[in-house]
């Protein structure tokens, strides 16, 4: 969602932002991100205010010290009124635009001479992203228009959807709303060809396995709990032939590879507030997800392609 993701813009805007506009506001901008992840940390050159797009070149992001992965980008391009938003809280959001190009991802050794080489190593292995997002104040819809990753080799993924009940104006009162949001529409497209192992895979890990033990046993206990948990869903929100689409993709766990599709529609739509309480309520995760769901089908297919 926008607010979600320019709410560290909003916690760091500068004093004075309202009203600002061109240069002005692509610094203001810019300088609150650097602010929101640490000014020492976050590097880049604002190039130029071009067509309504902020520029920002060689964008390096380093923690000081430690060993947390290093990201570099060779451009990152952002405009709409969304970004003037996050700064006075009163400009409309309307909508925003976000691209990220020649995005490289690697780990610090603490090694100069490693740190070197896999930084070379990561050169070629570009990430691009693009991200389109609008708001409708009358109906109080948020559409993420487009959300595109392409990742090295035959990976890639595409995300829309719509959300209904958002109202982001006035932002004080925000909180006081998020019972009637709810995602009526949604389109996922993920596309797998070593992007599970290289991106998810020791991410997700630490979190769903033991510290010690058979990992390959844990491994197929997990998968055997997912199945599990699917098949309890009812027939309403998740129809057979989406459970079997599942089951394989989920078998083919850590190593899937091939096309994922998922999509959600329905009149009620899936409400995420409904969901956290009957988390909260230390519910199965079945019936978490029935009760958010309410009359929302989720279709999901699964296409295989062997691995090169």
């Amino acid at each position: 969602m926008i607010r979600a993701a320019l709410l560290s813009l909003i916690l760091t805007a500068p004093a004075g932002a309202e009203g600002l506009a061109g240069q002005a506001l692509c610094e203001a901008v810019w300088d609150g991100f650097r602010e929101a992840v640490g000014a020492d940390w976050l590097t880049g050159r604002m190039r130029w205010y071009n067509d309504g797009w902020c520029v920002v070149e060689d964008v390096v992001y380093a923690s000081d010290g430690g060993l947390d992965p290093e990201a570099h980008i060779d451009r990152l391009r952002y405009q709409g009124p969304a970004f003037a938003w996050a700064l006075d809280d009163k400009t409309s959001p309307d909508w925003l635009r976000l691209e990220i190009e020649g995005l490289r991802l690697f780990a610090r050794t603490g090694d100069p001479r490693m740190d070197w080489l896999l930084a070379a190593q990561a050169k070629p292995n570009r990430i691009d992203a693009r991200l389109a997002m609008s708001w409708d104040a009358e109906d109080k819809e948020l559409r993420t228009e487009r959300l595109s990753v392409d990742f090295p080799g035959d990976s890639f993924v595409e995300f829309s959807a719509l959300v209904t009940g958002v109202e982001l104006l006035p932002v004080d009162t925000f909180l006081d709303r998020v019972d009637k949001i709810a995602v009526r529409e949604s389109e996922l497209t993920l596309r797998t060809h070593g992007l599970f192992e290289d991106y998810l895979l020791t991410t997700l890990g630490p979190f769903v396995l033991p510290e010690d033990g058979d990992m390959e046993f844990a491994a197929k206990q997990l998968r055997r709990k997912l199945i599990e948990q699917a098949d309890e869903l009812d027939r309403k929100n998740l129809p057979d032939t989406s459970k079997a689409a599942l089951v394989a993709f989920v078998t083919e766990l850590p190593n899937p590879s091939g096309t994922l599709r998922v999509s959600l529609q329905g009149n009620l739509g899936f409400n995420p507030y409904l969901a956290f309480f009957s988390w909260a309520w230390g519910m199965d995760a079945s019936v978490v997800l029935t009760t958010g769901l309410q009359d929302t089908i989720v279709e999901i297919g699964w296409t295989n392609v062997d691995a090169l």
